[in-house]
Parts: structure tokens; sequence; C-alpha cells
């Protein structure tokens, strides 16, 4: 099937397509450099998908099945991702400015250079991620689980990042902390061993604690 006509068949509603996905479970659709602008997807069979520098501005997926599909470059501009499943998808270089990612499994996800500048990752699973060289600055991450992510290079001026997890995750001097704003971490998973205990950071010490990775008993 060509990529023109899968693209219509996605166009004539998530039902019809999902119902062709389940009679061709061996088809890895190729969707690439698709045009759907401010479609509604919600729930949608993109598992695999090859979605390459695909148009999706302000599109709705949520609870979507993304999981191992290719969105390098893509422009997911104001994406509602909501809930969806992009375990291990890759989103390299990706347009994900102002995304909603609230409660997504972005688990062993490809966000290498991707712009998620004011994106919500509230409560997200970003266990095991790739962040590097990534932009979340003034992204909303609280409460998101980091837990063995890599985040060298990335941006996180002016980010929310209260009560996120971050059990193994990697930084360096190059990761920018500048005015992050979090009032305590967990360096375990299921929200344990809080930090700081029975109390919040004081102004500039998360950033001062992480930068110099002393994790301290505070």
């Amino acid at each position: 099937m060509k990529t023109k006509e899968q693209a219509d068949l996605l166009q004539q509603g998530v039902n019809t397509w999902n119902n062709w996905r389940e009679k061709n479970t061996h088809f890895i659709p190729n969707l690439q450099k698709i045009k759907l602008r401010k479609a509604n997807l919600s729930h949608a069979n993109l598992s695999g998908a090859d979605l390459r520098g695909a148009d999706l501005f302000e599109s709705t997926l949520s609870g979507a099945d993304l999981c191992e599909a290719n969105l390098s470059e893509a422009n997911l501009f104001l994406v509602n991702f909501l809930t969806a499943d992009l375990s291990r998808a890759n989103l390299r270089r990706a347009d994900l400015c102002g995304a909603n990612f609230f409660a997504a499994h972005l688990c062993g996800a490809d966000l290498r250079g991707a712009d998620l500048s004011g994106a919500n990752l509230r409560e997200a699973n970003l266990s095991g991620a790739d962040l590097n060289g990534a932009n979340l600055s003034r992204a909303d991450l609280r409460g998101a689980n980091l837990i063995g992510a890599r985040a060298i290079e990335t941006n996180f001026e002016q980010a929310l990042l209260t009560g996120v997890s971050l059990e193994d995750w990697k930084i360096d001097s190059r990761t920018n902390l500048d005015s992050a704003i979090c009032s305590y971490v967990y360096l375990k998973g299921q929200h344990r061993e809080r930090r700081p205990s029975g109390r919040e950071f004081a102004p500039g010490e998360f950033v001062e604690l992480f930068l110099a990775k002393e994790l301290i008993a505070l």
C-alpha cells in the first residue's frame, strides 16, 4: 500500500485505521511527511509507524499507541499526547513546543535535540529516555519519572522539577539548570528517599546539589 493510500485510510477515522491494522499486523505504516494538522487521532494504533517529518500541528493523540514509532524532525507543536504510549519512540529533533505529555509513557524514548520548551510533562514516565541536547526550558516536569534518563547538555532553564524521581539520571556541567524551580525530589522510584527530608530546597540549593553531584543527607 502506497503512502498516500495509508494517509487516506487514516483520514477516514481512527476506528477504520485501527481495524485495518488489526488485520495487517505485520505491516509497518509509512506516513513520512504526512500533513494532518489539528486532526483527532485519539487512541490511534500508530505503533512502529514511520512518521518522520510529519506535520501534526495541534493534533490530538491522547491515548494513542506510538510505541517505537519514528517521529524524528516532526512538527508536533501543541500536540496533545495525554496518557499516550511513546515508549522507545524516536523523537529526535522534533518540535514539541507546548505539547501535552501529561501521564504519558516515554520510557526509553529518543528525544535528543528535541524542542520541548513549555511542554507539559507532569507525571510522565521518562525512565531511560535520552534527553541529551534537548530543550526543556519552562517545561513542567512535576512528578515525572527521570530514573536512568540521560540529560547531558539538556536545557532545564526555568523548568518545574518539583517531585521528580532522579535515581541514576545522568547530567554534567553542560546541563543547564539555571532558574529551575524545585521544592524537593526523590532519589529512588516509588517516591522513596525524598530530598530534602522534612523541608523544601532553599533558593538555588537544588542546582548546587545536583550539579556538584553531592547527594548529602539533608
